[in-house]
């Protein structure tokens, strides 16, 4: 369900397969749910050869949590605060950047800046990647997600949104209608259950206007059916 959702937000979805065997113990098997972002697909490879072939997983994680994974000093971690390797957003003080990489007939190298911490031959055709995608790749690996598809929707939507709560906090608000000339004591219009308003002349007549015309409900509904109508 968790690699459902990243598709419908993300385009695609991932699972890694995971064997962890403990000494003079079997092989245990698990899945492990890995957020669309921490993974990177070369396009052009997919387009060339129409598979995925490599498949780089790219984690910022804190330097004391790395040295524990790989049982190293602290002090050789180096740590990243640029945008070197996430070039849209800061990294933050104490954290570096985890690379890991898988490659069919070739290796799997796990990698801090600087320094390799694991290293094995993967001399198989497959990868222990499980991909969900939205809908079927025209092209290469990526694809649009659902949150794509609908923005346009979404985005009307709001727009409608904004209209009618600014119409109804103007108009659906109740108003007196007071006659020129009227003599009415104001200190008597609150809201008060069952109070007397004196008045000498024409009596005030509340009113209150509709806010907007039906039409304009009636698109917001449409504009949801039509973005259901599209998942």
């Amino acid at each position: 369900k968790k690699a459902l959702l990243n598709a419908e937000v993300c385009g695609f979805g991932c699972i890694k397969i995971c064997v962890e065997v403990e000494e003079g113990e079997n092989a245990e098997i698990y899945l492990e749910n890995i957020f669309p972002d921490e993974i990177l697909i070369n396009q052009q490879e997919v387009l060339a050869t129409g598979s995925v072939r490599t498949v780089y997983r790219r984690r910022v994680l804190p330097i004391e949590v790395v040295a524990q994974m790989f049982d190293i000093p602290e002090s050789e971690i180096e740590p990243i605060s640029t945008y070197d390797y996430i070039g849209y957003r800061e990294i933050g003080t104490g954290y570096t950047v985890l690379g890991e990489a898988y490659r069919t007939h070739g290796k799997h190298v796990i990698a801090i800046k600087g320094k390799i911490l694991f290293e094995e031959d993967w001399d198989h055709d497959w990868l222990p990647f499980v991909f969900l995608h939205y809908s079927r790749p025209m092209h290469g690996f990526y694809t649009q997600s659902l949150v794509e598809l609908i923005l346009p929707d979404q985005i009307r939507l709001n727009e409608i949104n904004d209209v009618i709560e600014e119409a109804q906090r103007l108009f659906c608000s109740g108003r007196l209608l007071v006659p020129q000339g009227s003599k009415i004591n104001t200190a008597s219009l609150d809201n008060s259950v069952g109070r007397i308003i004196t008045y000498t002349g024409a009596p005030p007549e509340a009113v209150t206007w509709p806010a907007v015309s039906g039409e304009l409900y009636a698109e917001r509904d449409r504009l949801k059916a039509n973005a259901f109508a599209k998942a």
